[in-house]
């Protein structure tokens, strides 16, 4: 509005007010493209900078032990160091941007006043004039350069925001709504890959009936965690069908499915709570009673009254005040408290000593009557008695039966027994 008042005034003094403001403030989008460059490169050293020192963070034992220290100081200075250049490359572009539309700002007000002067020698505008045009100058200048400002800060924003749009856009599993009732699993020609390169699955197909125990075995990365995480709706399969209850589980809610499911994974995680709020974790409106006795069933009691507090004590960040072995029970705890209908053990005798895995072993005998279990584990021995045992191969199931069958029909079963064998022979 002052503009067009301004040229409709003097269309002279009008131009000579507008022209050099337009020319300053339409440096800024112009020079967009750079900024938003320099400012992504520098929040994704940022953001590689939080995870290496996370990581050192978790992994400071193993540092330590290895005798890594003063490697991985080095190499996190390397990298402050080079966030400190990328940082400051970014605010030099940012300064050049605004001080070169500033000088046209203040270059505006020069060229208002010029004109002036000169419309005045020749009588076509008074000095009232020149004053009230200058005092326009200065007022659209000042409203610009708090503009430019607001927009150099969209432009230093627009990294994060276009992260927080990639998280908001990503595909939700959807499904509706079931009450599941039955429980068998059923494979069906099922492919999966984490990358486009390299499928980890490639047509299995098996069933994991209700009220049996089902086992997984196969040399490393033949695809048996995998198996366990798509089971779970943790991924979505690429191809061929996942039933339970005749439904493929991509049409069940992930809620409907999870109510379902108990899982024990290889690598426990813990929060910084209390032993009562970790194991809690399993069923959140769980008495302490119920707590205590899944704690018991899990052979966890014995550490756990050595605490100084008890089923109060704070564990630390990730169980950090635990063994191997206490964490893992204390997720099996997890498990016992839940009591959902499909039990899947990934490896829950890795962090356990003989005696540890025996006793979980007699809780388990109680936990998975008229469950459908799915387990994997590299002792052998421990699944010797499975209902069912899935011998997997570089993604495909090479043979399935019971112990003393797969013995005599595979192979891959066979040589994983002598290997076992070979093994505890070596240990003793």
């Amino acid at each position: 509005l002052i503009s067009i008042m301004m040229l409709v005034g003097n269309v002279k003094m009008g131009l000579a007010v507008i022209i050099p403001t337009i020319l300053s403030f339409i440096f800024i989008p112009l020079s967009k493209k750079h900024q938003v460059k320099g400012e992504k490169e520098y929040y994704d050293v940022l953001r590689e900078n939080s995870e290496i020192f996370q990581e050192n963070i978790e992994m400071q034992m193993e540092i330590k032990a290895y005798g890594l220290a003063e490697e991985m100081k080095e190499k996190l200075y390397e990298k402050m160091d080079r966030s400190e250049k990328v940082h400051l490359k970014s605010e030099v572009n940012t300064f050049l941007t605004m001080s070169i539309s500033s000088i046209f700002s203040f270059i505006s007000l020069a060229v208002v006043i010029f004109v002036g002067v000169n419309l005045i020698i020749s009588k076509e505008i008074s000095p009232l004039y020149l004053i009230g045009y200058l005092l326009a100058a200065i007022k659209i200048k000042d409203a610009l350069d708090a503009s430019k400002e607001g927009m150099i800060e969209i432009f230093y924003l627009t990294p994060k925001i276009e992260r927080l749009k990639e998280i908001q856009n990503q595909n939700l599993q959807e499904g509706d709504d079931y009450n599941l009732k039955k429980f068998d699993i059923d494979l069906k020609d099922v492919e999966f890959a984490y990358n486009k390169d390299a499928k980890i699955l490639n047509g299995v197909s098996f069933k994991a009936k209700q009220g049996e125990v089902t086992a997984l075995v196969g040399a490393s990365g033949c695809g048996k965690t995998t198996i366990l995480k798509l089971i779970s709706r943790l991924y979505d399969y690429d191809k061929g069908q996942i039933l339970i209850d005749g439904k493929d589980i991509k049409k069940i809610s992930t809620e409907s499915l999870f109510d379902k499911v108990s899982i024990v994974f290889q690598d426990v995680v813990l929060f910084n709570q209390s032993v009562m709020e970790n194991i809690r974790l399993g069923k959140q409106d769980a008495s302490d009673e119920e707590v205590k006795r899944a704690a018991e069933l899990a052979n966890c009691t014995d550490f756990i009254e050595k605490m100084d507090k008890g089923f109060d004590t704070v564990v630390g960040e990730n169980g950090a005040e635990l063994s191997g072995g206490e964490r893992q029970r204390l997720s099996i705890a997890r498990a016992f408290l839940k009591d959902a209908p499909i039990l899947i053990l990934d490896e829950i005798a890795a962090s356990l000593d003989v005696d540890n895995e025996k006793k979980i072993q007699e809780s388990l005998n109680n936990l998975i009557k008229d469950k459908t279990v799915v387990i994997i584990s590299h002792r052998m021995k421990s699944i010797e008695n499975a209902d069912k045992i899935v011998v997997l191969e570089n993604g495909k199931v090479e043979s399935e039966g019971k112990h003393e069958a797969l013995l005599q029909k595979s192979k891959v079963y066979k040589n994983l027994i002598e290997k076992t064998k070979m093994a505890e022979a070596f240990i003793y």
